[in-house]
């Protein structure tokens, strides 16, 4: 009687390091890919929102008697948006970013004053304005969302006062933060109002 041996051995060591060696090259290339997409979403509401502030700076400059500032917020997607006002009308509102990136902001108005540091959301807002004169930053204050009325205009809320939007008198940079896998911010100098961004 003639014996049969299976040729059913299972996997040798060196399958079995091979197939775990692409496992693991794979793996590291989607975790690569995805971190690469996540910083550029970040990147790209800093620079978004770097451009809104830039616009809003150079018309509070040029336009005599205008009131001119930019309101950032989370819509309720839970995406990063900015309202652009100009003369208690809202000119522009942008998305900063189609995927959604965590925003949050950081400053101290007066230098006797507390911190003023969060995250954007979808029920208070970051108000944001340039004086007229130079370009320095006016006013960094949170508030209530704004009101737009039957004929297009701006109403501020009660805890959101012209004044408010005047508030900053500190030599302290007011910085937009957002967060991906990489972190980028946007900084407002407040003595000249000067706008960059960059990784943090």
């Amino acid at each position: 009687m003639v014996k049969r041996h299976s040729k059913n051995s299972g996997f040798t060591l060196i399958e079995l390091i091979v197939t775990v060696a692409i496992l693991a090259i794979v793996s590291t290339g989607m975790i690569l890919s995805l971190n690469i997409v996540f910083s550029a979403n970040s990147r790209k509401s800093a620079k978004s929102c770097q451009a809104v502030l830039d616009r809003c700076r150079i018309n509070a400059m040029a336009r005599s008697g205008t009131k001119t500032f930019v309101a950032f917020y989370n819509d309720s997607n839970g995406k990063a948006t900015a309202s652009y006002i100009l003369n208690n009308k809202v000119i522009e509102t942008d998305t900063l970013c189609n995927i959604k990136v965590k925003g949050s902001f950081e400053g101290k108005p007066s230098i006797s004053g507390a911190d003023l540091k969060g995250d954007l959301s979808e029920d208070k807002m970051l108000y944001v304005s340039f004086n007229r004169s130079n370009g320095s930053l006016k006013g960094f204050a949170l508030g209530s969302p704004y009101k737009i009325e039957a004929d297009g205009t701006v109403t501020l809320p009660s805890d959101m006062t012209d004044a408010s939007l005047s508030n900053y008198s500190n030599t302290a940079d007011a910085k937009i933060i957002f967060s991906g896998s990489n972190r980028y911010a946007v900084t407002i100098d407040p003595l000249t109002g000067n706008i960059s961004y960059g990784s943090t």
